[in-house]
């Protein structure tokens, strides 16, 4: 057995090169003809009791990747197991699921750091999701109550917020003491890093987990609601997102759904679409104004021109003492969108309402015409 031109005997240890992209430079191996060998090789430093192997000791398998986190180059081991003990996942047999990461910048193990999902392996980054079947990689965050395991794509960075019930009712149960996680993230492999896509979820691990008809967190059974997936809104698209399962005989308004009206990377908009109001209810308008090729208008002058009552006849009410408007956005922005908010003077009177609302640009100029009702809501609600 030779290894650039090195003669070694029967037993010996043989240390191979590789470089960093772990490609073998030389190995040669002669005069084997009239026995039975095998070749057992590995990155250095490994200890067997510690990183656990795949599919056990038989096997001795363990994945391996790089990851890049600016411009630190990190080698990381996918295995079963920490600290000698394998962990357990109900997506997979114990000692066939990735559920352990260990990262290491200078290709010897030995000092190498192993954590689970929500560990830090540096002072400021965090195993974020892995596996849990082989192969199938890790994420990164930096933060470590976050846990994801999301098929994204073209290297783009995802964004995520923590949101509570505490202003608003978001699932409509009635109760406001729930936790929200939403990841937005791109979910499409064409090479442009856009952000398309989230995910919504009542726990901090949005874990895209499952066997079909089971749904699993990193380590154990779901918690609580499976994920909520759906797109971002695009062009003139809304889009819908979701804080709990639907119920059956439930109306549009009672349910956990909301419109999103706007998103621009750092900000989203949810709204509840409701025609039907409370005497006392405070009420807001989204314009949203777009050329026909989908381009967006911007800088387009918004007002209130009139609101109509109708009963027997109709009537004008009087901003100021009937009415007040609260202009959030009086002019349509870059995106082409503007918003309004109407607040009634006392109170609102029941009945059939009409908002004539007028739009001024050097594009010419259009009126939205909205309605809604004040009063016997549970009658005709969709």
């Amino acid at each position: 057995m030779s290894n650039l031109g090195v003669e070694y005997s029967e037993g010996s240890e043989i240390n191979l090169t590789f470089d960093r992209n772990y490609t073998l430079i030389t190995l040669k191996i002669t005069n084997c003809s009239d026995m039975e060998w095998y070749l057992d090789f590995g990155i250095a430093g490994i200890n067997s009791s510690e990183i656990l192997s795949l599919l056990g000791d038989e096997y001795r398998l363990r994945y391996m990747q790089k990851l890049n986190i600016s411009s630190t180059l990190y080698n990381v081991i996918l295995a079963c197991g920490i600290e000698g003990k394998n962990l357990s996942s109900p997506a997979c047999s114990d000692d066939e699921c990735s559920l352990a990461a260990f990262f290491d910048t200078d290709l010897n193990f030995s000092d190498s750091v192993g954590v689970k999902v929500g560990e830090n392996f540096t002072s400021g980054l965090y195993l974020a999701g892995i596996g849990p079947w082989p192969g199938e990689g890790i994420t990164t965050a930096n933060v470590s109550s976050l846990g994801v395991k999301l098929w994204l794509s073209d290297t783009t960075i995802s964004y995520y917020t923590m949101i509570n019930e505490s202003n608003q009712d978001l699932d409509l149960n009635k109760s406001t003491n729930k936790n929200f996680t939403i990841v937005v993230y791109d979910g499409k492999n064409n090479g442009v890093q856009e952000l398309t896509e989230f995910a919504v979820d009542d726990d901090t691990e949005v874990a895209e987990i499952s066997d079909g008809d089971n749904h699993y967190d990193f380590y154990g059974d779901e918690t609580g609601n499976k994920e909520y997936y759906n797109r971002l809104p695009t062009d003139i698209w809304t889009d819908s997102i979701r804080f709990g399962e639907e119920q059956e005989n439930l109306s549009w308004e009672k349910q956990p759904s909301w419109e999103i009206m706007y998103y621009n990377n750092a900000s989203m908009i949810i709204a509840k679409h409701k025609w039907c109001l409370d005497e006392n209810d405070t009420f807001g308008v989204v314009i949203k104004t777009y050329e026909f090729n989908r381009t967006s208008i911007s800088g387009a002058n918004i007002s209130v021109e009139k609101i109509y009552m109708f009963g027997f006849g109709f009537s004008i009410l009087e901003e100021g003492s009937d009415y007040s408007v609260t202009y959030v956005l009086n002019q349509t922005n870059e995106k082409g969108y503007g918003l309004l908010k109407i607040l009634p003077g006392s109170s609102w009177v029941d009945g059939e309402y009409m908002v004539v609302i007028n739009l001024e640009s050097d594009k010419g100029t259009e009126k939205i015409r909205e309605h809604f009702r004040v009063g016997n809501c549970d009658m005709d609600k969709i």
